[in-house]
């Protein structure tokens, strides 16, 4: 700005300097006046109208100067106000740039927070997918279980059907012993029993064997005999049990069998013996003794103990019967 005014005074001397130059002139025209010439004054004349156009030529280029300088001025202003602005924006943009700066310290905190939950959460679902594999497994292993359970509930229920037809069966046959040994159950001398798997066959001691004696009656092997005509006719396995009461065998029978299993065993095994030769298969039947162990009543009365001595014939199914020898030899 300081340039522009210095200018512009250098432009407004120059037409005072000619005004000078040109009075100057003049005066010294006239007071030569009479001692120059005609010519002489056309020169100076020529050189005063040559200096006016020169003036008026400068005071030409002063207001051009004086435009220029306003202009220039106004320039300058406009120059001053867009660098004030510029200066403004540029604040501005350095806010902006504090505030982005903020901004993307934000963003990678929360990108460092996002990165610890991706980690964390990838971790979650490797151990998810760990469980899955396990369960995978656990679920393969509980088919191949439930695979077998149907196996097992198949077989189950084919053996159900098996006891089924069993049971139906078991009736039929009690119902043949009942309506065959009708007498002797009338009589107290046989007593069956339909159980849930078999049937029991009770052959009081009194009635099949004399006292002190292991040796069959004449009545026990009629009875035996319409027995095995019935077992002949079912599948089951037969087992013979021999039961006593809890007294001691007489002198007779110790010498011989000296304990009450003995005495037992001996009577299960002369059953056993008279239903083979009535036709029972040996494979089929199998002699036990229980001696005392198994008693159906108090040991406090004679009838009691009679209750104790007792054979027992029981029908066993195929299915359930034990994989074991079936005949047991005791005495003789």
């Amino acid at each position: 700005m300081t340039r522009y005014g210095t200018r512009s005074r250098i432009g407004s001397e120059r037409p005072r300097r000619s005004l000078r130059r040109i009075s100057v002139a003049a005066c010294t025209a006239l007071v030569c006046v009479g001692c120059v010439s005609a010519e002489s004054y056309e020169i100076v004349l020529h050189e005063r109208d040559q200096l006016l156009t020169e003036r008026e030529t400068l005071k030409t280029r002063v207001r051009v100067l004086e435009t220029d300088k306003r202009r220039l001025e106004t320039s300058n202003e406009s120059l001053a106000n867009e660098r004030r602005t510029l200066l403004e924006n540029v604040e501005g943009l350095r806010t902006q740039r504090k505030d982005l700066e903020k901004d993307v310290a934000a963003l990678e905190q929360t990108k460092r927070s996002l990165g610890q939950e991706l980690a964390k959460r990838e971790g979650q679902l490797e151990e998810r997918e760990t469980l899955l594999e396990e369960r995978a497994a656990e679920l393969a292993g509980l088919g191949a279980q439930l695979e077998a359970r149907n196996v097992e509930l198949d077989a189950r229920t084919r053996e159900l059907q098996a006891r089924d037809q069993e049971i139906e069966r078991l009736k039929s046959a009690y119902e043949a012993f009942v309506s065959d040994l009708e007498a002797e159950i009338a009589d107290g001398q046989v007593v069956i029993d339909q159980l849930r798997e078999g049937m029991r066959v009770n052959l009081p001691d009194a009635q099949f064997f004399a006292p002190e004696s292991v040796e069959l009656t004449m009545h026990g092997k009629v009875t035996l005999a319409k027995v095995a005509a019935q077992l002949r006719a079912m599948p089951h396995q037969v087992e013979v049990q021999g039961h006593t009461d809890d007294l001691a065998p007489s002198p007779a029978l110790a010498e011989r069998l000296p304990s009450s299993w003995d005495v037992a065993g001996a009577r299960a095994i002369a059953v056993l013996r008279q239903l083979v030769a009535h036709g029972i298969a040996p494979e089929r039947i199998r002699a036990v003794s229980f001696g005392s162990s198994r008693p159906v009543a108090p040991n406090d009365t004679p009838e009691d103990r009679a209750r104790n001595r007792r054979i027992e014939i029981r029908l066993i199914p195929v299915i359930d019967a034990p994989n074991r020898p079936l005949a047991a030899t005791f005495g003789n």
